[in-house]
């Protein structure tokens, strides 16, 4: 595949994401651009593919997290730059072990980034800000319109924990 057919392929997954998910394609860019200036900040990724991997997988976590696990909110957003900045982290860290048994690196970043998010996420005390999902999910705006549409109809922000009725065996 020459340059000119990845432009067009680019832009027609790129109309396509617009199309499915306005929210979606805002966190896409925030991934793509976090992604370009770690890959330029950082310039001990070797080869022609790698930014492209790097790319893929901070514009996933950055979706992943910011609309589709949580509510979308500016909150979500700044947990969603956190995520795609610890995907940086792993990416280099586990860049040199996988290079050790000729591995690639492929999809293991967004998997690990996107558990362990969500893992310390849900320690939280209280669901506040970020909103977690806690119905089934859907496109970034069917979560946020669901979300609105259950705190005008019910006047809770967030799902009341149950919890049994003493502490201990």
């Amino acid at each position: 595949m020459n340059g000119v057919q990845k432009r067009k392929a680019l832009l027609v997954l790129l109309a396509a994401l617009v199309a499915f998910s306005r929210i979606g394609w805002a966190l896409s860019v925030l991934g793509f651009v976090l992604a370009y200036a770690v890959v330029d900040a950082l310039a001990v990724l070797p080869g022609d593919v790698l930014p492209w991997v790097v790319g893929y997988n901070f514009m996933l976590v950055s979706v992943a997290i910011g609309g589709v696990w949580f509510v979308a909110s500016p909150a979500a957003f700044v947990l969603a730059t956190v995520a795609v900045l610890v995907c940086a982290m792993l990416t280099v860290g586990l860049l040199p072990y996988l290079a050790l048994g000729g591995m690639p690196l492929l999809i293991l970043p967004f998997n690990l980034t996107v558990m362990l998010v969500l893992y310390a996420m849900r320690q939280r005390v209280r669901d506040h800000a970020p909103k977690a999902v806690d119905f089934l999910p859907g496109t970034p705006e069917q979560n946020l319109n669901h979300y609105h549409m259950r705190v005008a109809r019910f006047g809770a922000s967030y799902a009341v924990r149950v919890h049994a009725p003493f502490l201990g065996t």
